[in-house]
């Protein structure tokens, strides 16, 4: 089973040429959507079987570590001082890797069968399908490969899906800069990540997961390269992954179709940054100091999101918000060492399934509004439970899950990573962390219920138009739904299973167990009750209290969310101030100066030969004269000795 582990990715390629190549051009057909299904639901029945074999190796004590299968691709000897380039393609196959796979095909599936009812009357239905199974394939290959070069192309790719989904509806000025701004902001990031790669090649002479995790890196990595190396390959998750300070593209990532915004924000591009911090962790394991950057960048974007998302009146918006603060979890999460590796990855996935179901349902709430201006804006909702009963107690569930109800997926990840980063207490600024991830807790209790109450609860808006959502939209919704009610058992305090999957990680961080938190679960139940309690008292039943917001400190606190802390009027300023205006010096260097001198070369040729052309008169005559006087001197040269130039005192 493990040797067939090549087709997981290549279902969904597959997929891809088929659609591009052939069906897409069956118009009026819904083959495309079939296919797509079809052979990603492979791709998930075999990443499922997979798993199952895997975790049986797990169960039985006879997992012995990673499977590797690859063949050469580049064997070039050293030049100077960098080491030979011995460049492989190959899958690896470990916990993490087909944990996540499992995840990714299940949910890139359901979302694809929602979107044959969502996407039924757009004219680009099969291009749709082909960019999502493109999207899931280069996801999987980033999953599965081997070593960080395949991962990079497997980056890449995911890039140029999102550009490519994002800006779908290209017709639409909004959207078509969107994709714009998202794929440039995150190769700000993939430069850091790319730079990463080759020091850590140079310094170590490989790029193999399972070789660089049994080497001593302390001797390879001396330096600033220790904690640098680690950093820069963290650029690239803090650009996918949409962490401060390049966060700023994931929120007009909605303009695009809302499954996209599904599959980005669940299963794809955001989770591979996570995916990446985990995948390397042996090198960021060698660094406290990379470990705490790590923490303070992912707890202080989780609070920063946080306060954005409790101000946003597009649905959709408010969930883009709440996915950044959730990632940052996640990487708070990881910078608190090995002891927070388990935790983050479970968070990871409990949070695709039900960070899908929202946007999901989100869409089917919008579904019946998409002639008005902004279909996703609250202004329109209101009373919505009683026309829309299923999207209403899918949504119901996916808001608890997210919160942390207790029993519910959030409730039992979201609360190993509190008791985590409690736990890593060491010193002051760690108990600063702590503290910002419960305050994040407690809003993003009050920021979720605030959307569940504007959308289903409250006065009836009375459009004779809403309704609910088409049985390929709400069937996917139930499927998620049971996962988010579920999928947190699995982590179960004193029984988690996911840390016996993981056990066999410990060879390689030495993954701490604190048992079970009593103190961590009350806390997280205490912030979830707080949190919507205060979301009932101000939205439960309305704007009651919307005369708060004239309180002079309230509206400034306000103003400076809703500007976004004014970190985009800031990248503003950096491409106007800084890129535009260097570009605009570099132009004037380049033409006046560069482009001069080329010219001056240029123009000094043509005036010599406009000189010299002087000489070809086609007389013969003229030519005679010329070499008669140029043998006359040269006879007078050579007769006077050939010194006649010198001057005798």
């Amino acid at each position: 089973m493990f040797e067939w582990v090549f087709l997981v990715p290549l279902f969904p390629l597959v997929a891809f040429l088929i659609i591009v190549f052939v069906a897409r051009h069956f118009k009026g057909s819904k083959i495309s959507a079939g296919i797509s299904i079809g052979l990603n639901t492979l791709s998930f029945l075999l990443a499922f079987s997979i798993f199952v074999s895997l975790m049986h190796a797990v169960g039985h004590q006879v997992y012995t570590g990673p499977l590797e299968y690859s063949r050469p691709w580049i064997d070039l000897p050293g030049i100077g001082g960098f080491p030979p380039l011995h460049l492989e393609v190959g899958v690896l196959i470990d916990p993490l890797s087909t944990i996540l796979a499992v995840m990714v095909t299940l949910i890139s599936t359901l979302i694809m069968i929602y979107s044959v009812g969502y996407m039924a009357k757009d004219p680009g239905f099969s291009m749709f399908f082909s960019f999502l199974s493109l999207f899931a394939s280069a996801m999987l290959l980033l999953i599965f490969s081997n070593n960080f070069l395949l991962t990079f192309v497997g980056w890449e790719l995911v890039g140029l899906c999102s550009y490519l989904l994002i800006g779908f509806w290209y017709k639409k000025p909004s959207a078509a800069r969107a994709a714009i701004k998202a794929f440039v902001v995150t190769r700000t990031g993939d430069i850091g990540f790319l730079i990463g790669i080759v020091i850590l090649y140079w310094a170590v002479g490989s790029l193999n997961y399972v070789e660089l995790s049994k080497m001593d890196l302390h001797s390879h990595l001396l330096g600033w390269m220790s904690w640098g190396v680690p950093l820069l390959i963290f650029c690239g998750a803090v650009g996918k992954s949409a962490q401060f300070p390049l966060h700023v593209w994931l929120p007009d990532a909605m303009e695009g179709p809302t499954p996209v915004s599904a599959l980005i924000h669940a299963a794809t591009m955001v989770a591979a940054g996570v995916y990446l911090v985990a995948r390397s962790y042996f090198l960021f394991i060698q660094s406290p100091e990379a470990l705490l950057t790590v923490a303070w960048i992912g707890g202080f974007t989780a609070l920063l999101a946080a306060t954005m998302a409790i101000v946003q009146w597009d649905s959709k918006r408010s969930l883009a918000y709440s996915t950044i603060s959730q990632l940052g979890y996640m990487m708070l999460s990881l910078g608190m060492g090995s002891i927070g590796f388990v935790a983050a990855i479970f968070h990871l996935l409990t949070h695709a399934f039900f960070k899908a179901l929202l946007f999901l349902g989100a869409g089917s709430v919008s579904h019946p509004f998409h002639d008005k201006e902004n279909p996703f804006d609250m202004h329109h909702y209101g009373g919505l439970s009683k026309k829309m009963p299923y999207t209403y107690m899918t949504f119901l569930i996916a808001t608890l899950a997210i919160t942390g109800c207790p029993l519910f997926a959030g409730f039992f990840s979201k609360d190993e990573i509190l008791s985590a980063v409690f736990h890593a207490i060491n010193t002051p600024s760690h108990l600063i962390l702590w503290g910002m991830a419960i305050f994040t807790a407690f809003l993003t209790s009050a920021y979720m219920f605030r959307l569940l109450f504007l959308t289903f609860l409250g006065k009836e808006k009375r459009e004779e138009h809403a309704h609910e959502s088409p049985l390929t939209m709400t069937a996917p919704l139930m499927a998620l739904a049971l996962f988010a009610l579920v999928g947190g058992w699995f982590g179960w305090p004193g029984h988690s299973w996911i840390e016996g999957f993981f056990e066999p990680y410990r060879a390689l961080y030495p993954i701490a167990e604190h048992g079970v938190d009593w103190f961590g679960m009350g806390i997280g139940a205490t912030v979830f009750f707080l949190g919507l309690g205060t979301a009932w008292v101000l939205y439960g039943q309305g704007l009651r209290y919307a005369s708060l917001m004239e309180i002079p400190v309230v509206k400034t606190f306000h103003h400076l969310c809703i500007r976004k802390w004014y970190l985009d009027d800031f990248w503003n300023f950096v491409l106007q101030v800084l890129v535009y205006r260097l570009s605009g010096i570099m132009s004037w260097v380049d033409a006046n100066l560069v482009d001069a001198l080329v010219r001056m070369v240029g123009n000094f040729t043509g005036w010599l030969g406009q000189v010299l052309r002087g000489a070809q008169t086609g007389l013969v005559q003229q030519y005679l004269f010329v070499i008669f006087s140029s043998l006359v001197i040269i006879l007078l040269i050579l007769n006077s000795g050939g010194h006649w130039w010198i001057v005798k005192p």
